[in-house]
């Protein structure tokens, strides 16, 4: 199997440690709350749930787009979307300065590179035109 250009590639490793640092996150309060460590109920799977699922999907998309599949490219670019939007609303209290501005940085800055990264590059489109 080829490896995919360093634009794709970049890609990848971003929606692969995205996605794994989401997991390792759950793991671990679910792992605290097991153990008593969290005194109030601001974890469990309710919350988790969610993000477990886009986690998997985050890595399920990074797969994908090292394959070179067309599907994922489109995928990777409504993802992407979605992580804009997720990361723009905490900043409609962004009078809280806190943690708002990592959950709004963070997903911006992803989606908007993954967005750039599999579309822009000639050698991202050339891969993904070759897997379809």
């Amino acid at each position: 199997m080829e490896r995919p250009p360093p634009p794709v590639f970049a890609a990848v490793t971003l929606l692969s440690v995205l996605g794994g640092l989401t997991l390792l996150a759950i793991v671990l309060d679910l792992m605290a709350s097991a153990a008593g460590v969290v005194t109030e109920p601001q974890g469990g799977p309710t919350t988790w749930s969610p993000l477990f699922g886009l986690s998997l999907l985050a890595l399920w998309v990074a797969r994908g787009l090292w394959r070179g599949r067309r599907g994922f490219q489109v995928m990777a670019v409504l993802g992407s979307l979605f992580l804009l939007c997720l990361g723009l609303s905490p900043l409609a209290y962004a009078s809280e300065i806190g943690l708002v501005w990592l959950y709004a940085v963070v997903p911006v800055g992803a989606g908007i590179a993954v967005a750039v990264l599999v579309t822009a590059p000639p050698a991202s489109r050339a891969w993904f035109r070759r897997g379809a």
